[in-house]
């Protein structure tokens, strides 16, 4: 190479050294800037968070309420483990998803929470109900979606590759042209050299492409192929899920066994009943129980539900109110004669209980008496049934306690207010 060559070269090279860091600076830049770009969009998060959108129809909708109400379960779960309701809302959820050693696990949790609540009996009776009916499941083969057969890309032939490549020779020999006349003989003779190698090094290039044409081509004969599909033994794979159900279904029945002593539910209700025949909250859930597992008993379970004589305990208001729900809800659909009867019978225990009223009152009096510690005016303030204020019995005084007496007729609500004077 000559003084002038080689001088242009190392120019040549320092303006691509140049060019090269250039564009290295550049980049690094733009990845600055990018990252400076990225906190910033990370601070705006943390403080602006991104909404959901709350609309009410969507909520009460969810378009999948098991696994939505798995994210109200948990937080219960952890925070309130000795309470026996969160037990028996998992047992539920678990009962919908079809998961038996999870609904065994629940009334376990529940057992050790405690085990005598009338409640917890009904779940039990539900799991047993379950357990007969269901277990053990049976195997459901694997559904296998069919792929739809792909069209290959088509590959460009010999030719079309060829009018791709670019056209090396003619570059060639147009440059040998150019620097004819400044060369000397001696670079002719190199020149021809190069020329005999480069038409060699084509005719070898040519000879690899046909030969990675030919591979492609194999490919993608191969790609067209149907894939080979594992085969499945379904006879073994079936005989794996009974082996495992049966141990599933025998590990259930020996953790009821030490808990309830029996897996038949009507035995275990039938005892239940017996064992707490003078329990009105007890006798409540049998009655549940016994619906739940035979229809045809839906009469013996009303009146076993609605029996409160004197022999029965635990009947306070809201144990008749629970009575008296269920006895109205799709679970009981009692007639409106039972409903009527039952309440009857409530109000002679709590006569001023609104819920247990078979027909509104024609009319009451209502005597508001009021007394202050301070010998100071008090206001009391009485909500009362009717319309207006008939008569206005031993008018105020000075020297005594006063009383109004209130007449109340059915209609609006009456608001009366009075006012206590004591003398000093």
């Amino acid at each position: 190479m000559s003084p002038a060559e080689l001088k242009k070269y190392r120019a040549r090279q320092r303006k691509n050294r140049k060019a090269e860091e250039r564009k290295q600076e550049e980049k690094r830049k733009e990845e600055k800037k990018a990252e400076q770009k990225k906190k910033q969009a990370g601070q705006d998060d943390l403080e602006n968070p991104p909404q959901e959108e709350l609309i009410p129809h969507k909520l009460e909708r969810p378009a999948d309420p098991i696994n939505e109400a798995l994210y109200f379960l948990r937080p219960l779960q952890a925070l309130l483990p000795r309470r026996l309701h969160t037990h028996l809302l998992a047992f539920s959820i678990h009962l919908r998803r079809n998961k038996p050693l999870l609904m065994l696990q629940c009334l376990k949790r529940a057992w050790s929470v405690d085990r005598d609540h009338p409640e917890l009996h009904t779940s039990i009776v539900q799991f047993l109900k379950y357990c007969k009916d269901s277990l053990p499941r049976k195997y459901q083969p694997p559904v296998v979606a069919v792929a739809e057969p792909t069209t290959p890309a088509p590959v460009p032939s010999n030719e079309q590759q060829g009018s791709n490549k670019p056209n090396q020779t003619n570059n060639h020999h147009q440059s040998n042209k150019q620097n004819k006349n400044s060369r000397d003989n001696k670079n002719n003779r190199d020149k021809n050299q190069r020329k005999n190698n480069h038409h060699h090094n084509h005719h070898h290039n040519n000879v690899a492409s046909n030969n990675t044409e030919n591979k492609t081509e194999s490919n993608a004969s191969k790609e067209n192929l149907p894939p080979v599909k594992p085969t499945v033994n379904l006879e073994e794979e079936e005989a794996n899920f009974d082996a495992q159900e049966a141990v599933v279904v025998d590990i259930i029945h020996q953790e009821l066994i030490s808990m309830v002593g029996t897996v038949d539910p009507l035995k275990l209700n039938e005892d239940f009943l017996n064992k707490n025949n003078d329990s009105l909250p007890h006798r409540l859930q049998a009655a549940r129980s016994m619906v739940f597992l035979d229809e045809v008993q839906k009469q013996r379970a009303i009146e076993i539900a609605t029996e409160i004589g004197d022999h029965i305990k635990g009947r306070d208001l809201e144990t008749l109110k629970t009575v008296l729900a269920w006895l109205d809800d799709l679970e009981c659909q009692a007639s409106t004669e039972e409903i009527l009867r039952f309440k009857s019978q409530s109000k002679k225990l709590f006569p001023r209980a609104q819920i247990f009223m078979t027909e509104p009152p024609q009319g009451h009096t209502t005597t508001v008496t009021t007394t202050t510690a301070d010998s100071a005016a008090a206001l009391t303030t009485t909500t009362a049934m009717g319309g207006t204020i008939a008569s206005i019995a031993s008018p105020i005084s000075d020297d005594t306690e006063s009383e109004v007496t209130v007449n109340c007729k059915q209609g609006d609500e009456v608001i009366s207010n009075h006012v206590n004077h004591v003398n000093a």
